[in-house]
């Protein structure tokens, strides 16, 4: 990897999980009802809960998979190149199931996930954070998602 390439290290990705999901969970809950409604009829979820339970699944499964492919490096071909994630879907039905269906309960569960991750990535090396395979599966969890899922603030 050349110096030129611009990667974010541990503490930035501890940064953006800290603050910019923080943010995300709190843009979220304060959007009015209708807001809410186009907010997950753009994104195709049917409610905050199934919206959320997809993110804890990604974050889930990514608290399994990059232990896998610390332990396995072959498993980074896997979870890199299959350009999906095959629990994620596994675990968000799961999660549906049991996810508390009122604010506070969407709230606390979708903290304790984003802990999980947190910790996962405190647990990296900055050496393996490096690693291809790592350094793109969590940034796809992270900061693709992210982009993708983030709530447009009034300026």
């Amino acid at each position: 990897m050349s110096d030129s390439e611009k990667r974010l290290n541990k503490e930035g990705l501890l940064e953006h999980l800290n603050i910019q999901w923080r943010e995300y969970i709190d843009d979220l809950f304060h959007l009015r009802p209708g807001e809410k409604y186009v907010y997950l009829a753009d994104r195709s979820y049917k409610s905050t809960q199934a919206l959320l339970a997809c993110i804890c699944a990604y974050w889930a499964e990514a608290s399994y998979a990059v232990d896998l492919m610390i332990a396995d490096p072959g498993a980074e071909k896997f979870y890199t190149s299959n350009g999906g994630h095959p629990l994620a879907e596994q675990v968000t039905s799961v999660l549906l199931k049991d996810f508390p269906r009122h604010n506070d309960g969407l709230r606390k569960e979708f903290i304790r996930w984003l802990e999980v991750m947190i910790t996962v990535v405190k647990k990296l090396s900055e050496e393996n954070l490096q690693r291809d395979g790592i350094y793109n599966y969590i940034s796809d969890i992270t900061l693709v998602r992210y982009d993708e899922l983030r709530v447009k603030k009034d300026n």
